[in-house]
């Protein structure tokens, strides 16, 4: 039996590489005869995602339709946090195409752990709808996609599960591997990583609105230094001259470059707070046990997790607030970790674990 796993794996996001491994992980650990992944059009499996992940087959589109089981990993795939032509024929075309062309074949598709949001082309969430009428089996993330989904025209039975990422815990980590500089800056200190994803505009918002608001704490906390990183591989580079770093008192802070997925989650399982623009980072920061608060630029979906893991105190939208309130919020949370229930983990595991049931079903 032959598994074809579709995810966003285009580009080095750190949320969507730690899916990428767990499921790709996951097929191969269960048995299934062959696993591949979704590779049209052209780019859609990007070298960075092939190098972290060791794999390097490459299928061709008429082999992909011979494969008996589709997967839609787990990430916010069916979703658009904002419309835009080019994002959707492209969104259409990674992963909603492949699941359609399945539906059509009659093969079965499993949707494990989407997040889904409004789908602002009609035509696209019609498409979307249809597959998810047709899916094998649909697990979600949290209520709100459950309800959207619902409210779209989605007819089939929708189970509601938490995120994917929630299974990961200190033990499944590898050893930190960092340049001495850096170990030797963070020797001794609390430790604080301030991460969000770069682009031109979350840099000067990060330097207006994050960083005075650091820069109060470390002068009320000498203990504490920064940690300032990304998830976007080509990226990290920019950090060196971007605004933000420039904003942070400069003998205060150090930049981890990022390279490889699992490493900045061993990078995180150090940190004693960490501050992210990002969803993911602040999942993988809450299910290690740290003190971390979300300033997202794409506030529902963050503001969904946080109030599933009954911390939605520690989410604001970073659009909407200013540096005293930041570092009010900062003040507030900075020593009080979280600790996520043994309920969302299994609800988690729970993504994971219908893949098993596959290979059983059908032996």
């Amino acid at each position: 039996m032959k598994a074809l796993i579709v995810g966003a794996t285009f580009n080095s996001n750190f949320g969507d590489l730690l899916f990428s491994h767990l499921f790709y992980n996951k097929c191969k650990e269960v048995g299934f005869e062959r696993v591949s992944f979704w590779q049209w059009p052209k780019h859609v499996l990007c070298d960075f995602c092939r190098n972290e992940l060791d794999y390097h087959e490459k299928i061709s589109l008429w082999q992909a339709l011979r494969y008996d089981v589709l997967i839609l990993q787990s990430g916010g795939m069916m979703g658009e946090p904002y419309y835009s032509r080019p994002t959707t024929k492209l969104r259409f075309l990674r992963f909603v195409l492949p699941c359609l062309i399945f539906t059509l074949l009659r093969k079965p598709v499993y949707v494990l752990g989407s997040g889904g949001s409004p789908i602002y082309a009609g035509w696209l969430r019609r498409m979307m709808v249809y597959v998810l009428n047709h899916a094998k089996y649909i697990a979600v993330r949290n209520q709100e996609t459950h309800d959207y989904y619902k409210q779209a025209g989605v007819k089939n039975t929708i189970h509601v599960t938490s995120d994917t990422a929630q299974i990961i815990t200190s033990d499944c980590l590898p050893g930190l591997n960092i340049e001495a500089d850096l170990e030797n800056f963070m020797a001794d200190h609390k430790l604080l990583m301030l991460h969000f994803s770069y682009s031109k505009f979350s840099d000067e918002i990060v330097a207006e609105k994050l960083a005075p608001a650091i820069n109060t704490f470390l002068n009320e906390h000498p203990e504490y230094v920064v940690i300032l990183a990304t998830d976007k591989v080509t990226d990290s580079a920019a950090l060196e001259n971007s605004k933000a770093k420039n904003a942070i008192l400069l003998e205060r802070v150090k930049i981890y470059n990022y390279y490889d997925s699992w490493q900045l989650a061993a990078l995180i399982n150090r940190m004693d707070v960490v501050i992210t623009t990002s969803l993911h980072v602040g999942i993988i920061g809450s299910s290690l046990g740290k003190s971390v608060l979300s300033f997202s630029l794409f506030y529902d979906k963050a503001k969904r997790y946080y109030k599933q893991i009954g911390e939605q105190g520690r989410c604001l939208p970073l659009r909407e607030i200013n540096a005293q309130e930041i570092y009010a919020q900062l003040q507030n949370y900075y020593n009080k970790p979280i600790s996520l229930s043994a309920q969302l983990r299994e609800l988690a595991a729970y993504n994971l674990s219908i893949i098993e049931g596959i290979t059983k079903e059908c032996c």
